[in-house]
């Protein structure tokens, strides 16, 4: 479906459209992206039942609300229970954790940070920076879930509502050669979601389109479910092999 209103897109046209965006994968939390638009950032969390993810924080306001299933979310050191069809708003830099008794989905919507004085962090970040007196530097954060527009909006990619746009991250079929392609390091993605955010980039490209994974070692256990998630349809290729960095060139064939 494709929308031509200029103000207005569906970006989740029904539930039965969000669950075949967002399946569920045993053993797994993924992370969906579903959409971009000034000032938000619409992504799915699926939670197979007893998933958890860890404590973390946003640089911008947040909503959650549970469309299947059930969550708890620990918002510092106080549960809350969201049921079917509730809702929880956290401040900006609030550290929380989710926890999915049963097998969930979870919209989250993100909003752009208000304060201009925060440093602009593409996704949710593990931990704020945490100025250190004695040198005046600060923690670096640490992206826990990486956010690109993949809504038509400047980048390529497609929303659940099947808009498409055109852009040039990792090559987009059209003969025009990208610089450099978009880059996914594992290594700080905390382990739990690791492979959900994988699978999560690999299903944004399109035929022709490439990324790049970094890893500490060589992922040959995800290479495995990747093998069997897509069917073949992601051509693998060593670009360097440790013995402390791994980097693997990623690229969708069909």
């Amino acid at each position: 479906m494709t929308t031509t209103a200029t103000a207005s897109s569906i970006l989740v046209p029904s539930a039965e459209a969000l669950a075949a965006a967002a399946p569920i994968v045993a053993g797994e939390i993924k992370v969906y992206p579903l959409a971009k638009r000034p000032g938000i950032t619409l992504m799915c969390l699926a939670f197979d039942a007893g998933a958890v993810l860890p404590n973390h924080i946003a640089q911008g306001p947040i909503i959650l609300q549970t469309v299947s299933g059930e969550v708890k979310v620990d918002v510092e050191g106080s549960e809350v229970e969201l049921g079917l069809g509730g809702a929880l708003h956290i401040d900006s830099r609030i550290e929380h954790a989710l926890r999915a008794p049963v097998r969930s989905r979870v919209l989250l919507t993100l909003f752009d940070a208000i304060s201009s004085e925060e440093p602009e962090v593409p996704g949710i970040i593990k931990k704020h920076k945490v100025a250190d007196p004695q040198n005046g530097s600060a923690d670096e954060a640490v992206n826990l879930i990486p956010v690109h527009d993949i809504s038509g909006q400047g980048t390529s990619g497609h929303d659940v509502s099947g808009q498409s746009g055109h852009g040039h991250d990792g090559g987009c079929g059209c003969e025009e050669e990208d610089e450099a392609l978009p880059e996914l390091d594992v290594r700080v993605i905390p382990h739990a979601i690791r492979h959900g955010t994988v699978f999560g980039a690999l299903q944004r490209l399109r035929a022709k389109q490439a990324m790049i994974l970094t890893a500490h070692h060589n992922p040959l256990p995800l290479l495995r479910q990747v093998e069997q998630m897509f069917r073949g349809a992601i051509d693998v290729s060593y670009l360097e092999e440790g013995p402390e960095v791994w980097k693997l060139k990623l690229l969708r064939t069909t």
